[in-house]
C-alpha cells in the first residue's frame, strides 16, 4: 500500500482538523457599542484583531439581526443617523481568509437624555465688603444610567 493511500488514525486527523483552524485566527476587540441617538449622527468604529499569519485583508459582515434605518456598515464602522429607536441585536462576522468569528452585539437607539438639576436655582447674595456667600452644592442626574 502506497503512503497516499494509507487510513490514517483518527488522533492523526483530529490534531491535523485543529491546526488548520487555528492558522490565521480573528477575533473581535469590540465587546459593546456606544449608544446612539434618535436623529443624530452615529459612528462607531468595530475593532477586530488577526495574528498576522494570514496576509488577506479582513472584512465584516452582518450575519443576522438588523440595523437601525440610517445606519450601515461601511468597511469596519457603523454609521449614519439613526430612524428609528429601540434595541437591535446584530451578529456580525469578522473573516480575513483564513478564519472567520463572530460577535453578537447591541445597538441601543434612544432619545436624547434628560438632564435633572437639583436645585432648580441658586442665590448667591454679596455686598461690597462682606465675604464670600456660602458654597452651595448642585445635583445633576439623568435619565441614561451610564
Amino acid at each position: 500500500m502506497s503512503p497516499c493511500n494509507r487510513v490514517l488514525p483518527a488522533a492523526f486527523w483530529l490534531t491535523l482538523g485543529v491546526s488548520l483552524a487555528s492558522a490565521g485566527p480573528v477575533e473581535f476587540r469590540t465587546r459593546e457599542l456606544p449608544r446612539a441617538v434618535f436623529g443624530v449622527s452615529y459612528r462607531a468604529a468595530i475593532q477586530t484583531q488577526a495574528d498576522g499569519r494570514c496576509i488577506s485583508d479582513g472584512i465584516l459582515e452582518i450575519a443576522g439581526g438588523r440595523l437601525p434605518r440610517g445606519i450601515e456598515l461601511s468597511g469596519d464602522s457603523l454609521s449614519g443617523i439613526p430612524k428609528e429607536f429601540g434595541a437591535f441585536p446584530l451578529r456580525l462576522r469578522a473573516v480575513n481568509g483564513c478564519a472567520s468569528a463572530a460577535e453578537d452585539l447591541v445597538l441601543n437607539v434612544t432619545g436624547k437624555p434628560v438632564l435633572r438639576v437639583t436645585p432648580e436655582e441658586l442665590v448667591f447674595q454679596c455686598r461690597e465688603g462682606d465675604s464670600a456667600p456660602p458654597a452651595q452644592a448642585v445635583l445633576v442626574s439623568g435619565t441614561w444610567p451610564d
